[in-house]
This record gives C-alpha cells, sequence and structure tokens, in this order.
C-alpha cells in the first residue's frame, strides 16, 4: 500500500517538473532576446546541457523510486 501512496505522491512532482521545464523555455527565450547573437549562442548550449543533465538525473531518481520497491 505504501508503493501505491508514493505513486499518487510522485504524480505531482512529475507535473511540477514538466511545470518548472515550460517556465524555464519561456524564461530563457526572454533573457536570450536580451543577448547578443555570440553569447546566446554559447550561453544556450551551456544552460541546455546543464538543464538536460539535471532532468536525465532527477529522471533516474524517479525510476529507482519506482523500481526498486
Amino acid at each position: 500500500m505504501k508503493g501505491g501512496r508514493a505513486v499518487n505522491f510522485m504524480i505531482p512532482l512529475t507535473g511540477i517538473s514538466i511545470l518548472f521545464l515550460c517556465y524555464w523555455c519561456v524564461v530563457n527565450q526572454y533573457i536570450v532576446v536580451k543577448w547578443s547573437a555570440i553569447f546566446k549562442k554559447l550561453n544556450e548550449n551551456v544552460v541546455f546541457g546543464i538543464f538536460i543533465t539535471c532532468m536525465l538525473f532527477w529522471l533516474q531518481y524517479l525510476f529507482q523510486m519506482f523500481f526498486d520497491r
């Protein structure tokens, strides 16, 4: 029963992470418009790489919580 409760608790966290992804994309586009093209390109790649890495670690953590129970 604890496993089911954990799944119910994880669904809002997944929704929050999706909302955060959308929010981050909007903020990133707003910031990018303000900066110069060359710096924009560099910044986009670096920040996006860091963000994707964090998301992959988060997904790995979610899968561990789901399948280790």
